[in-house]
């Protein structure tokens, strides 16, 4: 019992100490703090507030009301500062941009090449040359568009087949259009970035290959959208071995379908000649051949930048359209000015292309009032940045897609 209590008391004397010399060490410059939010639990932080009915960026305004445009709150062990202010938002991204950085995730690390993402790397000299690649070379191509318009061609056309033989013109036939959004919407992103069509029912490869494949990139967007413990509570990381034992299996097997798209690209570039029919071309094409300054390994970068647009192109574009179908049947008095607009500027004969987007001013009020409503990344969080000689944990800023009504009236969310 004596080396018991010893030892107890050692703790004890040590969790004392140390809480004494963090109060101690702590800056005396109040001024420069923004406000705290009460309420915060040990070791979750104000999680609760991450947990509710209402939207993240709905409880987010809520708070500004109180507590001011810039105040802070506590994200597992972490303070972070919550920015609602467009003027502070437009100033960091455009003066103090370069001392941003994205949060270090677990995922970014056992999914994503060691943050070897553009998305998640840290800002540095690799950072900034594969910035430049992606915004000169991949992000401004449009010669892909008719990949884009194959894909939901094809997607709208099985919708008719379908209809037409167990639909009636009247009944109708029932569909799951989110369902049908995931498909169509990580369809265009493989074919964009590979020419690969694993989901939905016109696979261009062996079916069991697109299960295979389709299941792994199922996995690996499911891996990146979950909040792991490790991230804003490292301390408690070893409660999720089991989650990471998965990510690194679905890395390996991940990996290994990459590796396939890039030989196949390579060897089709040796037998046929040098093509641009996709990103992973370009990527090829530019990363093959000339040494990038900060790339070391320019094969995985390859992968990593491959893997991170099939990331991006997907689940932001289909949170959008599943709230805007979902509002639009809720409103319909905007659905049938909408089709109006469609019969009036496009007409019956064709359908609608990209290029038509900019006479549709109705449907892009639409589009604004959707994001408005229900923003698909209302936080963008970055971390460890270097602000007037001290270190802070991480940022988030609340981003809300304030667009304009709708003929002046909002769309009522049901």
């Amino acid at each position: 019992m004596d080396l018991i209590q010893l030892f107890l008391l050692s703790a004890l004397s040590i969790f004392f100490v140390s809480c004494l010399m963090k109060s101690l060490l702590r800056p005396k410059n109040k001024k420069s703090t923004a406000p705290m939010v009460p309420g915060a639990w040990p070791l979750l932080g104000h999680s609760q507030f991450y947990n509710t009915v209402n939207p993240t960026h709905v409880t987010f305004g809520a708070m500004a009301d109180v507590y001011g445009p810039v105040f802070m709150t506590k994200f597992g062990s972490f303070n972070v500062i919550i920015i609602n202010s467009k003027d502070v938002a437009k100033e960091i991204y455009t003066v103090h941009d370069k001392v941003l950085e994205r949060p270090r995730l677990t995922a970014s690390k056992l999914l994503g090449y060691n943050y070897s993402f553009l998305s998640f790397s840290p800002y540095g000299l690799y950072w900034r040359e594969i910035r430049k690649i992606a915004t000169s070379e991949l992000f401004g191509v449009d010669m892909l568009m008719f990949s884009r318009a194959r894909e939901a061609d094809l997607a709208f056309r099985d919708l008719y087949v379908r209809w037409e033989k167990r639909g009636e013109p009247k009944e109708g036939v029932l569909v799951d259009m989110k369902q049908e959004f995931i498909d169509l919407t990580k369809n265009i992103s493989l074919m964009m970035v590979a020419g690969k069509r694993y989901f939905g029912g016109n696979p261009n490869c062996e079916v069991k290959e697109a299960r295979r494949c389709g299941k792994l990139i199922r996995e690996f967007l499911d891996y990146f959208s979950l909040y792991l413990l490790s991230d804003v509570t490292p301390v408690l990381g070893f409660m999720e071995w089991k989650i990471k034992r998965g990510m690194k299996r679905t890395a390996k097997e991940l990996d290994k379908v990459i590796e396939g798209w890039v030989e196949e690209h390579k060897n089709k570039r040796s037998d046929h000649g040098a093509s641009e029919n996709d990103y992973l071309d370009i990527l090829i094409k530019i990363l093959g051949h000339d040494k990038i300054p900060g790339v070391s390994d320019t094969h995985t970068t390859i992968k990593a930048l491959c893997l991170n647009m099939v990331l991006n192109g997907s689940e932001t574009a289909i949170v959008v359209l599943v709230w805007a179908v979902s509002l639009l049947l809720n409103n319909p008095h905007v659905l049938r000015k909408a089709k109006e607009e469609l019969d009036s500027k496009i007409g019956k004969e064709r359908v609608v292309e990209e290029l038509d987007i900019k006479d549709l001013v109705y449907l892009q009020a639409i589009v604004q009032e959707t994001f408005r409503l229900y923003p698909p990344v209302p936080l963008i969080a970055y971390s460890l940045q270097r602000c007037g000689g001290r270190f802070r944990h991480c940022m988030l800023q609340l981003s809300c897609a304030c667009g304009d009504t709708i003929d002046g009236e909002c769309m009522e969310d049901s």
